[in-house]
């Protein structure tokens, strides 16, 4: 089992927040395995303070409690779909989906009391489901994150990505598969150093297109300045206060992602402010250099590796009961997932069906045999043109002539 830290150009190794995607490898998950994966994790991070760490993840087996014992000041959060897909078992139908998920993207907890008075209305069931101790609801929506970490993430996305960079080294041996992992990451780096010592700007630029998208939704609301840092902003939905000098939001989008939302960004274009000065550091380029500024060094291959004298007893490893057959490569699709593709594989059976319904109903072009009168321009006989003269009709080629030859051989 190992811990893998991908950079990321909102990722910082050292300051206010760290944000770590997990990759394990092991043959059981258990509050021992975990404790000893995290235990190492937080050595290798040098986290001696977990008040600014944020962590993501599903419900495993024994995780909750772990990061609690051993990041006891963290927060821990978890992934809206597993949530949901728990909660679809006793209560299914589009509408609750919906509430479910409007609740987990409101970003203030006026909007998020709104949504879940909705859901009571809908169904007190449901409603009740989300009151299990085991199920808090400051792990799940938007509304009760801490902003410290200026992420406003609600799926684990990020580990399934990674887990499919990885695809083709999981089926290999512990020593061949860190070492396929640690050579894609180690070009990955490079890569990326290469590519944004290149780049000219100040933010990054994925940063810069979503900026590009709050500068449209801006359009639709006015600043009202009052001469101090607060300023209002009316619109739909509003009106919102926005704190130039705290760098927050009614909103609570700006706080929560360090982007400004459109109710600062009209504000900051109203003041004739740069957008640059307000963009929280995580998303600047020189940040995203300082991350890809450590690189990976290639070592030499197992054959090479000095003999060990004396490394002291080597035990055996845990007998772990495993299924039979190979183990599989892709991950376990969601029920929802699985329904969404059959619904779409019936989909396209329908089109196809339909496709060729209408060729078949179409009207079918008619032969032009016997219907035209041709002529041959070399014979000028009916039934064949010029191109099949020679492949219907036989035609005598002349024999060469012979030289002329004269019959007294002597003149």
């Amino acid at each position: 089992m190992t811990p893998t830290h991908l950079p990321n150009p909102c990722f910082t190794k050292k300051g206010t927040t760290t944000r770590v995607t997990l990759k394990k490898t092991s043959d059981a998950e258990s509050k021992e395995t975990w404790s000893w994966f995290l235990t190492n994790l937080g050595y290798d991070l040098e986290i001696t303070n977990s008040h600014h760490i944020a962590f993501m993840s599903d419900r495993q087996k024994g995780l909750i409690g772990v990061v609690k014992e051993l990041f006891p000041e963290a927060e821990h959060r978890n992934c809206v779909r597993h949530i949901y897909q728990n909660f679809r078992h006793k209560h299914k139908g589009k509408g609750l989906k919906d509430l479910v998920w409007n609740a987990a993207r409101a970003s203030n907890e006026v909007k998020f009391k709104i949504c879940m008075e909705r859901l009571k209305q809908e169904d007190r069931e449901a409603r009740k489901w989300f009151d299990h101790p085991e199920r808090p609801l400051q792990t799940w929506t938007r509304a009760l994150f801490k902003t410290h970490s200026r992420c406003d993430m609600l799926l684990n996305n990020l580990c399934e990505s990674f887990n499919r960079y990885i695809l083709y080294a999981r089926d290999k041996s512990i020593i061949a598969q860190l070492e396929m992992i640690k050579n894609k990451l180690m070009k990955r780096l490079y890569k990326k150093k290469e590519w944004i010592n290149k780049y000219q700007g100040i933010i990054c630029p994925k940063i810069e297109k979503k900026l590009n998208q709050i500068r449209l939704e801006a359009a639709l609301f006015r600043s009202n300045f009052s001469g101090g840092p607060r300023v209002s902003v009316e619109g739909p939905g509003g009106p919102f206060i926005v704190d130039m000098q705290k760098k927050s939001c009614t909103c609570s989008r700006w706080d929560l992602t360090g982007l400004p939302c459109p109710h600062a960004l009209v504000s900051i274009h109203g003041n004739s402010d740069k957008v640059e000065d307000f963009v929280n550091v995580y998303y600047k380029v020189e940040t995203f250099k300082n991350v890809y500024s450590y690189f990976i060094n290639p070592t030499n291959p197992e054959d090479h590796w000095p003999d060990v004298m004396n490394g002291g007893e080597v035990l055996p490893p845990k007998i772990v009961k495993k299924n039979i057959g190979r183990k599989p490569k892709l991950r376990r699709k969601e029920v929802a997932e699985l329904e969404k593709q059959k619904k779409a594989e019936t989909q396209r059976q329908a089109e196809r069906r339909s496709v060729k319904k209408d060729e078949e109903s179409a009207p079918k072009k008619l032969s032009k045999k016997g219907s035209i009168h041709i002529k041959c321009s070399i014979c000028k006989k009916d039934g064949h043109n010029a191109r099949g003269h020679y492949k219907y009709v036989n035609i005598v080629v002349p024999e060469a002539r012979q030289p002329f030859e004269t019959q007294d051989p002597s003149v």
